[in-house]
């Protein structure tokens, strides 16, 4: 009986939030799948809630990769100390608690977890836009348009970054200089290429072994 094909590595790239969690898995190089969790139903304080979800699909995909993959390993967005120049006491804490219920989690099935930088992981993938490009991007009324090269090599790969209606149709500005341009998803496009990141050469990256 002939055997299933077993692959060296896999990386599960986390882009984590408790608006929009994205998910991403590369195998061996390649991405297989990438989406994101907006925690459909639940109000902004349910974060005890979100945080089971996201833990739950996480060890759903832990375990998918385990069967098929020598080497597992979670590679995820370190958290910033400053954003936009300001420094959130809330914001720190909350999602740290976030990210290590994934970590405690996925440590249980010996899978190691690296945060890693932003600025690395978007300079080694480029998708870090120049300012002529950003200038681009917000002539073209992109929903966000520091993400927008992010969302463009991730769909470059085809893996659709818009964000759908429950009657198919897509999500777009209903308002505004932006009325009828989509929205995107830039949780999964960035979970995505973090995935990606870790087969960057391992000298050429900037990770940290969380425990």
């Amino acid at each position: 009986m002939a055997t299933k094909k077993r692959y060296r590595r896999a990386v599960i790239g986390l882009d984590q939030s408790y608006n929009g969690f994205g998910i991403g898995l590369a195998i061996d190089g390649r991405l297989k799948s990438c989406t994101s969790l907006t925690f459909e139903g639940l109000n902004d304080d349910e974060k005890i809630a979100k945080r089971f979800i996201a833990r739950d699909r996480v060890e759903k995909l832990i375990i998918k990769a385990k069967a098929k993959c020598e080497v597992v390993e979670i590679y995820y967005e370190r958290i910033r100390t400053r954003n936009a120049g300001a420094q959130s006491l809330k914001y720190i804490p909350m999602t740290a608690m976030l990210i290590g219920c994934v970590i405690d989690m996925a440590y249980t099935h010996d899978v190691p977890c690296y945060s890693v930088m932003t600025t690395s992981w978007k300079a080694k993938l480029h998708v870090q836009p120049n300012k002529k490009q950003l200038a681009i991007y917000t002539k073209e009324m992109r929903d966000k348009p520091k993400k927008a090269m992010a969302v463009d090599f991730i769909e470059r790969l085809g893996f659709d970054c818009s964000i759908y209606n429950d009657d198919g149709s897509k999500v777009v500005f209903k308002t505004g200089k932006r009325k009828g341009i989509r929205k995107e998803n830039d949780d999964k496009a960035d979970a995505g290429c973090i995935a990606l990141y870790g087969f960057v050469p391992i000298k050429s990256q900037c990770r940290m072994l969380e425990t």
